[in-house]
């Protein structure tokens, strides 16, 4: 068993816990608002990562997206990428999770704030990084068991614009 890739300080050489990335459907991703009211899936409500287009919401500031990962999973961090063809992108988040579905206001009723709510960043993607959709993996302190992610933009470069995934291990949370 080849463990070169598991270069995760957490886990060493153990490749059972080997991150890869889970690319929520569209239809279990919730939007606290999107541009121009864009319904799932379609517009401006995609933010899988390299879907066409990104998720971009009515105005830029207290907006959220929360991924539904249907099960409790262990989560390593986010791969970002900003939005298609226009330079637009986030440049620093935060991160909640939690194991409740989100209210209408795209809120929990409990959460977790992931790294005592530190914010990550700043991140700044070219237009060729952007014309040739370059995405960031953001990793977190530590790993974090959660059904739900929720991603709170707190700046961005020009407007909001995410496309986003969590990266996870292939084993579940107990």
């Amino acid at each position: 068993d080849n463990c070169d890739r598991c270069d995760l300080g957490w886990y060493s050489s153990d490749c059972s816990k080997q991150v890869e990335l889970l690319n929520v459907a569209e239809n279990k991703r919730t939007y606290s608002s999107t541009y121009k009211n864009s319904k799932p899936g379609k517009k401006y409500a995609r933010s899988m990562i390299d879907s066409f287009e990104s998720w971009k919401p009515k105005k830029s500031r207290k907006q959220s997206i929360v991924l539904n990962l249907d099960e409790k999973r262990e989560i390593f961090g986010v791969r970002i990428q900003g939005r298609t063809r226009v330079r637009e992108y986030v440049r620093k988040f935060k991160v909640e999770i939690s194991d409740e579905k989100p209210n209408r206001k795209n809120n929990f009723s409990k959460s977790i704030k992931v790294d005592n709510d530190k914010e990550y960043g700043t991140f700044n993607f070219s237009s060729s990084d952007i014309r040739n959709d370059k995405y960031i993996d953001v990793y977190f302190d530590k790993p974090v068991c959660a059904t739900y992610l929720k991603l709170i933009p707190r700046s961005f470069y020009k407007k909001v614009a995410l496309r986003v995934a969590p990266l996870i291990s292939e084993n579940k949370c107990i």
